[in-house]
């Protein structure tokens, strides 16, 4: 016997009702790696009608010196700032990586990004990976 699926509405049949009972859709996306600038780096801006889940999210220092970094979760149409302040002046010993724990499963809304700045210019480099979810959870 073949599966038949379910049939939903019509396309001119959508609702707002009828949407909400979708499920959500996760679209895996990497957070490209950023080099750290002495001014708030943007390294990643959730997408319109999305919220990003932070799955894997690593700093790391290139260089052969210690440095510090902090990183910022910003609301969309806002700076970086103590009131949004993640991870304050963070030491990374020279030429080591460390993976930013307190970012691990924190979702920011569409619009909302992920600002960080360091000590040095290109001493730390930032990246990692989540998702973009889409519908209700």
């Amino acid at each position: 016997m073949a599966y038949v699926p379910p049939q939903g509405p019509k396309n001119s049949q959508w609702t707002e009702q009828t949407v909400r009972r979708l499920p959500s859709l996760l679209t895996a996306k990497p957070i490209r790696p950023v080099q750290i600038q002495t001014t708030a780096t943007t390294i990643y801006t959730a997408v319109a009608d999305a919220d990003f889940w932070i799955v894997h999210l690593w700093a790391a220092n290139v260089t052969a010196g210690s440095t510090e970094y902090t990183l910022y979760f910003v609301p969309s149409g806002g700076a970086a700032a103590t009131s949004n302040t993640v991870v304050f002046q963070r030491t990374l010993p020279a030429k080591t990586s460390e993976i930013i724990d307190v970012a691990i499963n924190h979702r920011i809304s569409e619009g909302d990004f992920i600002q960080a700045i360091c000590t040095t210019n290109n001493d730390v480099n930032i990246g990692g990976w989540g998702y973009d979810q889409t519908g209700e959870p």
